[in-house]
């Protein structure tokens, strides 16, 4: 299933150091989650890059924010993105509108193939999400909140498997 769950591998220690640092005020655990989570959405960036792909990933604003000391960190944020699978830069780019732009500008079904492609790769990358990680992807919180399903229903889909609920045509 999962390919690739050692994130860790991929930024120098002194960026990891940096970014434990700047989380300080959370739990050690938290720290861990909101940096594991962080790394898995360049990996998965820089495949959709590399594939020339458009890349919006819904992410929560605390992962967001730990992707922004990232790129403070300049020299550590480029080999960072350098040892990645799609070996270039990721630029992080804000949009007034948000998400609701996004999906106006790149089409409701082109957006939401998206965040199914982002759903399948993290499970084939990463295996599946848990609790924990689930909050932090946006995506998987409006699906579970929307259509009311679990979070062994969310690894069910992105395994490919079709999930049944009552009151969902």
């Amino acid at each position: 299933m999962a390919i690739n769950k050692n994130v860790r591998e991929f930024p120098s220690a002194s960026l990891t150091n940096h970014l434990h640092a700047k989380l300080a005020h959370l739990p050690d655990i938290e720290q861990n989650i909101r940096i594991d989570e962080c790394l898995k959405f360049l990996f998965l960036a820089s495949i959709r890059m590399k594939n020339h792909k458009t890349t919006y990933a819904i992410v929560s604003k605390s992962i967001d924010e730990v992707w922004h000391e990232c790129i403070l960190q300049t020299q550590d944020y480029a080999l960072l993105c350098e040892r990645l699978p799609g070996k270039s830069f990721i630029h992080h780019s804000s949009s007034p509108g948000g998400y609701p732009d996004h999906v106006m500008n790149y089409g409701a079904d082109a957006a939401a193939d998206e965040q199914v492609w982002w759903l399948k790769y993290y499970y084939l990358h990463f295996g599946e999400q848990t609790a924990a990680s689930a909050k932090h992807w946006i995506g998987v919180a409006f699906l579970m909140d929307t259509f009311d399903l679990s979070i062994d229903d969310i690894n069910r889909v992105a395994s490919g498997e079709v999930v049944q609920k009552s009151g969902i045509p």
